[in-house]
Parts: C-alpha cells; sequence; structure tokens
C-alpha cells in the first residue's frame, strides 16, 4: 500500500471515530435475564475480549461510552498484586504473583515464561488469538520481529511505547508511525483491533487489547484536547498529606507536591480517556454489527493505578490504594449489570478467561477464576489481597523509587511491611479509609499486626497451584 493511501486509511478512520462520539451511545442489551448460549460454529465456547489500559485510576466517571453502560459488573475492590507495567502484565498473562513469575520491576520482562500463558491455552484449545498494544517492558525486541507464543495475531510496540512517533511489529513486519493526527496511537491500535473482531466467525476468539493510554506524558487525541481544561480537581484527604511522620522512614522524605502541575496531569488523564471510550466503542459496536457481542465476554481493566500527589506521592509502585486499586468491569452475556463487593486481582484474570473457555490452565496460578462471584454461587472467597513492590535497584530516572515492600488489603485493614528496615504500617480503612493514620505502634493492634504479619508471611511462601474447576 501507498503512503499516500495509508494516511487516506487513517484519516478515514479519525473521521468514523470522531463521528462516533457525535451519535452517541448505542444501547446494546444491557439486561437479559439468562445467559446465552455460545455459538454452536464455535463448539459452544464464548468470545473473549480483554481492554487493558496503562496507569489508569478507577475513576471511569469522564469515559461516557464506557461509564454508561449498565451491563457492567463492577468489582469494587480490585486490586493488583504489584502495582508496575511490566510485571502486572506478566502476571495478568500467567495467573501468577510477580514473586514467582520473577517479573518484579520493568527491566524483567525477559524472565517471563511466555511458554505457557492464558495465549498458549486458549490458542492449543482452538481459538484465535489477537494482541494490540502494549505488551512487555524490555522484552528482547532484540530478537527481530518476534511474535511470542500463542499469538496468532500481533501487533505490538517495539521497545518504545508512545503516542506519537512509536513503531510496531505487525505480524513479523515492523512498521513505523510519526506524528500526524492520524497516527495517534490509541486509534491505530484501536482499527487494528476492530479488523481482528471483523474477520469470519469460524473459530472463538481472544482479543487483548492493550493500548498505551493513558500512560503519562497524557496526550489525548486531537479532537480531544481541552476537553476537561476547566474542570476542577477535587482532592482527596490525602492529597499532599500534611503528617506523614508515622510512615515508613523512606517515605517522610518526600516533599509536598506541586497542585498546579497535579492538577494538569489529572485532567490530561481525563482527556486521554476519552480516546480509549471511542475505542471501546468501536470494539462493542463492531461484536454488535457482526453478530458476537452476546456470545462474547468483555472485561475492562488496567494494569495498576497512579497517584497524582496522593501520601505526597506521583506514581505508580505505591502500597497505598491509589497505586493498587484499579478498574474491573466485566460484561458477561445474559448477566444483568451490578457491583460486586468480592476481592479481585489481577492474578484471578488469566484463570478466569480460562475457565470461561472451558480451558484449564497449562501451568500452575496464583488466582481464582471470577465465575462464580459473577454468578453469585460457590463458597468462601478470599478475604484479603496480597501486594507487593519490589525495589529496582538498576533505575536510572529523575524519580524516587520506594524500598521492597509487602502488603495484605482487607475489607478493614491495609498492613504494609517493609524489607530494608522491618517497618511496619497498619491503616483501619473504616475509620481511616485514605490511610493516613499509621496504627501499627497502638496497643488496641497489636494482636491484629501480629496475625497480619504471620498471614503475610504465609501467603509469601505459598506456591501456585494447578487448577481443577468444578463446571
Amino acid at each position: 500500500m501507498s503512503g499516500s493511501a495509508r494516511s487516506t486509511m487513517r484519516r478515514g478512520f479519525v473521521r468514523i471515530l470522531t463521528s462516533i462520539v457525535v451519535v452517541g451511545v448505542l444501547s446494546l442489551g444491557a439486561t437479559l435475564v439468562a445467559p446465552v448460549e455460545p455459538s454452536a460454529a464455535q463448539g459452544g465456547r464464548l468470545n473473549l475480549v480483554l481492554i487493558l489500559t496503562d496507569d489508569q485510576n478507577t475513576d471511569v466517571s469522564k469515559m461516557p461510552f464506557v461509564n454508561g453502560r449498565s451491563d457492567w459488573i463492577r468489582f469494587s475492590r480490585n486490586f493488583v498484586n504489584n502495582p508496575l507495567c511490566c510485571p502486572s502484565r506478566a502476571t495478568i498473562l500467567s495467573g501468577q504473583y510477580s514473586h514467582h513469575t520473577g517479573v518484579e520491576q520493568q527491566r524483567d520482562g525477559k524472565l517471563l515464561n511466555d511458554s505457557s500463558t492464558i495465549a498458549t491455552w486458549l490458542h492449543d484449545a482452538g481459538y484465535r488469538t489477537s494482541f494490540v498494544g502494549k505488551y512487555l517492558n524490555h522484552y528482547p525486541w532484540q530478537l527481530g520481529a518476534y511474535t511470542p507464543p500463542g499469538w496468532d495475531d500481533w501487533h505490538a510496540y517495539t521497545a518504545q511505547t508512545a503516542y506519537y512517533n512509536y513503531s510496531l511489529i505487525e505480524n513479523g513486519t515492523q512498521v513505523s508511525y510519526g506524528n500526524a493526527p492520524a497516527d495517534y496511537a490509541t486509534d491505530v491500535l484501536a482499527r487494528k483491533a476492530i479488523r481482528f473482531l471483523r474477520r469470519p466467525n469460524d473459530r472463538p476468539f481472544f482479543l487483548l487489547f492493550a493500548p498505551f493510554a493513558p500512560h503519562n506524558p497524557a496526550t489525548p487525541a486531537p479532537r480531544h484536547v481541552g476537553a476537561f481544561a476547566n474542570l476542577a480537581v477535587p482532592h482527596s484527604p490525602s492529597f499532599n498529606e500534611a503528617d506523614i511522620s508515622d510512615k515508613s522512614a523512606w517515605w517522610q522524605t518526600l516533599p509536598f507536591m506541586n497542585a498546579t502541575q497535579m492538577d494538569a496531569a489529572v485532567r490530561h488523564q481525563y482527556e486521554t480517556d476519552l480516546g480509549i471510550d471511542d475505542a471501546v466503542r468501536g470494539i462493542f459496536e463492531t461484536l454488535a454489527n457482526t453478530g458476537r457481542l452476546d456470545n462474547t465476554v468483555v472485561i475492562y481493566t488496567s494494569d495498576n493505578g497512579v497517584a497524582f500527589g496522593e501520601h505526597r506521592w506521583a506514581q505508580k509502585q505505591c502500597p497505598y490504594d491509589e497505586c493498587v486499586h484499579t478498574p474491573l468491569l466485566i460484561r458477561y452475556p445474559g448477566l444483568a449489570g451490578g457491583e460486586r463487593g468480592d476481592f479481585a486481582s489481577n492474578v484471578d484474570y488469566a484463570p478466569s478467561l480460562a475457565d470461561f473457555a472451558g480451558v484449564r490452565p497449562a501451568s500452575p496460578v496464583d488466582g481464582y477464576s471470577l465465575r462464580s462471584r459473577l454468578f453469585g454461587t460457590g463458597g468462601n472467597w478470599r478475604s484479603y489481597v496480597l501486594l507487593h513492590g519490589q525495589r529496582d535497584v538498576d533505575y536510572q530516572g529523575d524519580q524516587p523509587i520506594p524500598p521492597t515492600w509487602w502488603a495484605l488489603r482487607s475489607k478493614r485493614f491495609k498492613y504494609i511491611e517493609w524489607d530494608d528496615t522491618g517497618e511496619r504500617e497498619l491503616y483501619d480503612l473504616v475509620a481511616d479509609p485514605f490511610e493516613l493514620q499509621n496504627v501499627a505502634g497502638r496497643d488496641a493492634y497489636h494482636a491484629k499486626v501480629d496475625e497480619l504479619h504471620a498471614q503475610l508471611a504465609r501467603l509469601k511462601a505459598d506456591q501456585p497451584r494447578t487448577v481443577s474447576y468444578e463446571r
């Protein structure tokens, strides 16, 4: 294809997305009364779409299509095991905690054993698989136009992720994009995802759509620049936390953040989210127009959260909820939307997708299938989630990196241990939902600290297990 033809196609796609914004949200049948049966042509199996954004907080209220759908099942207590892009993505692919995958920092992408991931499990079971977007930081791209095992269709960033001036490996060929409006990455990636979804419906499919957005420096599509320029950004009580003397010694070295800069960053993220919203709208409309929506599970989530001045912090990697709490929205055919208060984790995504497909993971996992939480069946469920952050000794950036920490998060408590000093933090989230008062040293909480310390030690020592679903 000539350069002019490619440019024309890109401009056309941008015009299509823009017109979609004007037309508004389609009503796609949100509250069916019973799960539908998968297509017989697909062997009775559901299609699967995982939408994985990059560094997005739980607030999706500024995304009209995503937030406006009434058929999402929303997990209000979803937390990522390791709040950093590469470790989280390795966990999402494998269903294992970061200390089990060995991918604990950004430079560890090459350590993932991707010979057994959700992609290979589904591919080996007959699914057509497609990856579009950001894979793993510092993956061994020196191998050239390499496609990891399990992916039939592959459109992934090379080493440099960006909104403009980037390259993609597109099924064995490296393709470079520039800085024209039509090169805006979220739109380019959305087009590739939609193209995959339009293919003949001969087999069940799995699409993992992973845009770079809204990762900092958040850069909105041209059509969305300034959309929230006049938005007043609210601040939680943890913003520029006044007294951090009860937090770890390392944390006490942090200065106050610039409120003007933090508010501007929040506005830019909201504007960048609008491009994702358009992409999600395009995915849903394509599923509906091709007759596949009622046979497809769609999951929307992010690899980690990010702080914008809370606790004097302005990035990810922290043990506080701003970093570890992420959206998890699941649209399951035939199930009415609603909220689930059960604890979920990114370690659950791979085993859940496998379970939805009727496939057993080919390797041990740490997570659980969320099927019983969706259908309101099953007995005991976890009462806490395991959280972890590993200090990156090779980090060369200009931002501070916290020391290694471990944590447990339950409905009432957040318990944190810092590896290098042995310091402990405990927050009673009923009385202190913004994690402002460390009560670990108070007599009334000594027994709880001992209990959570023992529980944390047990979880750290546990090994992944072989899954055997009751179907």
